[in-house]
């Protein structure tokens, strides 16, 4: 699976579409960790900026919200997002409790803003 193409592809997606911008502003950097690699990804007003993979998790000190699957598992969620079959990483984390926040402040900012998140991973299991 070729994470650094996806990730700019959904991308250059989503910072092209109006209905993005209209999910609202979101100031969010959140860390995809799927198996043994991290990828934090920007969320910068109303659009995506950069994404960057992290080698040294000492890096991810001051990132507050993470989504952390197994590659089986992210393969899995992706592919039933992609066919309309799975809810989105909110409910999806009711069951799998795969969203990690550093404070219950980080937690209640993503939920203000995951819908943006959402649409980028719609998009990203789009292009994988």
């Amino acid at each position: 699976m070729a994470l650094p193409d996806s990730l700019q592809r959904a991308k250059r997606s989503v910072n092209r579409q109006g209905e993005f911008r209209k999910l609202g502003s979101a100031e969010l950097i959140i860390d995809f960790n799927i198996g043994n690699m991290h990828h934090t990804v920007e969320f910068d007003a109303f659009s995506v900026g950069q994404i960057r993979e992290v080698s040294d998790e000492s890096e991810l000190r001051n990132v507050g919200s993470k989504v952390r699957m197994t590659q089986k598992q992210w393969n899995f969620y992706l592919r039933r997002r992609k066919s309309g079959k799975l809810p989105t990483l909110v409910a999806f984390n009711l069951e799998n409790d795969v969203l990690e926040f550093a404070t219950p402040l980080d937690r209640l900012h993503f939920l203000r803003v995951h819908k943006t998140v959402q649409a980028f991973v719609d998009a990203w299991a789009r292009y994988s």
